[in-house]
């Protein structure tokens, strides 16, 4: 049979396992964003690259003729 002291006991554990799982959401949550937020920084950075490439090959093609 349970005892009270047991069920304080689990009752105590079932609340910090919902504490750390919300915590565990917000966080996974911080770095998915971030993570998204990086991505798209790189996705502009290689539009600018690849703009900037083909500036210089079409400069150095008009400086050959």
């Amino acid at each position: 049979m349970i005892q009270l002291n047991d069920l304080e006991r689990l009752k105590k554990l079932n609340e910090v396992t919902r504490v750390c799982a919300k915590k565990t959401d917000e966080c996974a949550k911080k770095i998915i964003e971030g993570l998204i937020n990086q991505i798209d920084m790189l996705q502009k950075q290689k539009k600018f690259l690849q703009k900037k490439i083909r500036e210089a090959y079409n400069d150095t093609k008009t400086k050959k003729n």
